[in-house]
């Protein structure tokens, strides 16, 4: 009777533990700029190269960053933040693993376009009778000048 307790009680724990078995990883980290200053409320986004599962989550007051439950899998990290770069990175989440990455953002560049286009000085010319016209307009009228 003793002898099948115990073999009870050991399928009974070894079921227990085949359950609590984790089948998920967590990506953590800091996000921090050049100066070594951290990052607050930076976006940090995980998304798993295989399957597109994707996870978002913001940087704390001491910018850091906690992903748990995350899919096992490869993933790219993008830490995102206004007036800085963009960061990525390429990881792996292993069974029961913790992962860190840690991330140091660049001041963005500032990009200023400028658009210069030519417009034709509304001469025209007749090629009939080699006449030359202007046209010039203002507010309310227009005037055509011929030139011989």
């Amino acid at each position: 009777m003793r002898f099948r307790m115990c073999v009870l009680l050991a399928v009974l724990f070894t079921a227990l533990l085949s359950l609590a078995q984790v089948n998920t990883g967590v990506i953590s980290g800091t996000v921090r700029d050049k100066a070594g200053a951290v990052v607050v409320g930076a976006t940090v986004t995980a998304k798993n190269v295989d399957t597109s599962f994707e996870r978002t989550v913001q940087t704390n007051s001491q910018g850091s960053y906690v992903m748990p439950a995350m899919p096992l899998g490869a993933y790219e990290v993008t830490v995102t933040s206004q007036d800085f770069a963009a960061y990525k990175q390429r990881t792996q989440v292993t069974v029961g693993g913790q992962t860190s990455v840690d991330a140091t953002l660049g001041v963005a560049s500032a990009s200023t376009t400028v658009e210069v286009t030519e417009q034709a000085a509304g001469v025209e010319v007749n090629t009939q009778t080699q006449e030359q016209s202007q046209i010039v307009s203002g507010e309310g009228f227009t005037l055509r000048l011929f030139v011989d």
